[in-house]
């Protein structure tokens, strides 16, 4: 179906290529992501893995996408869903505000370091990469220190054959032991943001952005009301239908005394078909909450948009399968030293460069057998562009055993 996860590269990568994909309405990166993080929260999603999600969120990609790193606390879309009072969370606890002064933080113009805290206007001074700048209070959120080295690459089997453990993104690495390219070339602009990656990311990627799309599309048809293509009940059908529904209640009161039922009645949702994008929005969480039925969702986008409503009926699948694969990249090992990686680069004074990322990359991956992808992520004033494209596979696997060891030894003398 179209939202099935999109199958692994086939075995000829070589005729893989680059993928490349556009996004017009950039705002929807926030709609996009406050479904995901309602779906980690209503969903069996354990909460050690939903707090490595969203430390993924908040490290590597929302710094990617270049989005806003407020909306991690801004929880007005999924407000909107029945039966959810978000919590008022605040980048630095009130009143503690003296306690970030010397220590590192994040704004949306990226990480720097706290210099000094104005109380007149709440607002900090902020060592940022490019200078200083001053931010208020609630545009800065701690973060992580910084490491000051990158991972240190998979190392071999000891000669008892006992492996030694796969370094974390925890574990770092003297810079000095990473190879230097001939030439480091230009940083790359702010407008641009390279990430390396493995297969994981790329289906997740692939799946954020069907997942984009199809939001696009349920704007487009829900804003452009009921079309002709809509079903049109009858007026005397409603009439009947209501009667018929005052019959089975009133059969089936004594049965249900006693007992409630969470699930939104007609007349809590009918209000909500006319309104538009809005309106498919609060069915879409209140569905992924458990209070709507699949069937009757469907139903609902089907009176709400007409025969196009099809495009929509596969949310909770396309929703499902982003969540899962998140779970497998925050357990991808490959990636988590790739993600710490991509942050040691970024933090450098001379900025991201290309070339001297992937020596690095590649120098990370040595031992560890990994399909690497390029992922380039260019915006512009209201539209942006997505690449992604396959590298080969980087890292050779240690020999396994003292016996492979000195063959591999003796092959290589």
């Amino acid at each position: 179906s179209a939202d099935a996860a999109p199958s692994a590269p086939s075995a000829d990568r070589k005729n893989l290529g680059q993928v490349e994909r556009s996004f017009q309405d950039l705002d929807m990166h926030k709609e996009v992501f406050a479904l995901i993080r309602h779906a980690l929260e209503k969903g069996s999603v354990s909460t050690s893995d939903r707090e490595k999600i969203m430390n993924l969120w908040r490290d590597v990609l929302m710094g990617f996408w270049g989005m806003p790193f407020f909306w991690l606390f801004d929880h007005s879309v999924a407000a909107e869903a029945p039966g959810i009072s978000p919590p008022r969370a605040t980048p630095v606890p009130l009143g503690a505000e003296q306690s970030v002064v010397g220590r590192r933080v994040l704004t949306a113009s990226g990480f720097g370091e706290c210099l000094s805290y104005r109380a007149s206007d709440a607002t900090y001074e902020v060592k940022l990469s490019f200078g200083t700048s001053f931010v208020a209070a609630t545009g800065v959120q701690l973060a992580p220190a910084a490491p000051d080295k990158p991972p240190a690459p998979a190392t071999e089997e000891k000669e008892d054959g006992r492996k030694s453990p796969m370094p974390g993104a925890s574990t770092t690495a003297d810079a000095s032991s990473y190879p230097e390219p001939d030439e480091a070339g230009e940083a790359l602009p702010e407008t641009t943001q390279m990430l390396f990656g493995t297969q994981t990311l790329y289906v997740f990627l692939r799946l954020h952005e069907m997942l984009y799309q199809r939001l696009c599309q349920a704007k487009e048809l829900s804003e452009a009301g009921r079309g002709p293509g809509a079903i049109e009940e009858h007026p005397v059908k409603a009439l009947v239908k209501e009667d018929r529904v005052d019959e089975e209640k009133m059969t089936q009161a004594g049965e249900d005394e006693g007992t409630s039922s969470d699930s939104l009645e007609e007349e809590d949702v009918k209000p909500h078909l006319k309104n538009g994008y809005k309106g498919f929005r609060w069915l879409l969480y209140a569905m992924l909450s458990g209070d709507l039925e699949l069937q009757a969702y469907e139903d609902y986008c089907r009176q709400m948009i007409g025969s196009d409503s099809y495009r929509l009926c596969t949310m909770d699948k396309l929703i499902g399968s982003v969540v899962k694969t998140l779970q497998q990249l925050v357990h991808d090992k490959s990636f988590t030293k790739l993600a710490a990686l991509y942050q040691w680069e970024r933090s450098q004074p001379t900025g991201l460069c290309p070339a001297r990322y992937l020596c690095h990359t590649k120098h990370l991956l040595k031992r560890s057998p990994t399909e690497l992808f390029r992922v380039q992520y260019t915006r512009g004033e209201t539209t942006a562009d997505l690449t992604l494209e396959f590298l080969g596979t980087e890292g050779v696997a240690p020999p396994k055993g003292p016996k492979a060891m000195a063959a591999a030894a003796a092959a290589a003398a």
